[in-house]
């Protein structure tokens, strides 16, 4: 990576930074989703990109997880590579800018899958990349797009479960439903051997449950978990467990919902920081796991 390269990393975090008013955590504030029809400069490509209606915006991605294919394009070049929930596509166009051989991009929604396309024509990319539509009726296996017995070197997933912080009474506190378990279920058999997942979980309890749960089923696993607790996370985890304690007592009411107006604010965890990078920057590949190693057999 170039030292303007790094200069301009540098740049955009210090703007999410001043934008959010802490380090870059995962919130619902961080994945907008664009109302109308916009352009995100991504550094990694060195362009712009097209976000269209309904498709949210890549920043966390940006930083996160295309500063580490940046730092270690072997990742995806020559390789062939599949981007889950793709969205509007930035690691597939990353990965094929940076040598992957062939990169197949998965999204339940066709408007994500038409963004992926306008963007790789615009960047001479779409000979390289593949669109598929997940089958809606099947959004609960992650690879129901993919074909049976179809293996690919890496797996990436950028835009994955999120807390909800728009709804004042979420019944179920969360938006981009990515199904976790069964990416990693799936791994076993569409990942080559030796190869590499690429996986960001930007809320610490996801994360660290996925983890755990690769790891219990015999993955090899290196993760850097999100370093805070936001305050969108601490609102649902609020909102979950008042619920269960009023139904607990059989009280019904409307007026104990935990929102903004409570400033709840973040929780900043100081112990325990784990970055697989250590002599990298500790913000820039928060939320970022490697599933690598001899990929088990999964029942």
């Amino acid at each position: 990576m170039s030292i303007w390269t790094q200069i301009e990393r540098l740049l955009l975090t210090l703007a999410l930074i001043l934008a959010l008013g802490s380090p870059p955590v995962a919130s619902a504030q961080s994945y907008v989703v664009k109302k109308s029809p916009s352009q995100f400069y991504s550094i990694g490509l060195g362009a712009n990109i097209v976000i269209v209606p309904g498709i949210a915006d890549p920043l966390l991605i940006e930083v996160r997880v295309v500063s580490l294919l940046e730092t270690h394009p072997e990742f995806v070049s020559g390789k062939t590579v599949l981007e889950l929930s793709a969205g509007c596509g930035l690691l597939s166009l990353v990965a094929a800018k940076f040598g992957a051989r062939r990169v197949v991009a998965v999204d339940a929604r066709p408007k994500a899958l038409d963004c992926i396309n306008r963007n790789a024509q615009e960047l001479g990319l779409e000979s390289q990349i593949e669109t598929r539509l997940t089958p809606s009726q099947a959004s609960a296996d992650a690879y129901s797009a993919v074909k049976d017995g179809e293996k690919f070197d890496v797996v990436l997933l950028g835009a994955s479960y999120q807390l909800d912080l728009t709804s004042e009474k979420p019944d179920t506190p969360l938006i981009h439903r990515t199904p976790d378990f069964s990416v990693i279920r799936g791994l076993a058999a569409h990942l080559k051997p030796g190869g590499r997942a690429i996986l960001h979980y930007g809320d610490i309890f996801h994360h660290l449950l996925l983890v755990k749960y690769a790891e219990s089923i015999g993955h090899s696993v290196r993760n850097h978990r999100p370093k805070t607790i936001s305050k969108s996370e601490l609102i649902s985890i609020f909102n979950l467990y008042m619920a269960r304690l009023l139904q607990s007592q059989n009280i019904i009411s409307d007026n104990y919902w935990f929102t903004e107006a409570d400033n709840l604010g973040s929780v900043s965890l100081k112990n325990g920081f784990s970055p697989f990078y250590p002599k990298r920057s500790k913000i820039r590949f928060q939320g970022v796991i490697l599933v690598e190693g001899t990929i088990p057999d999964t029942p």
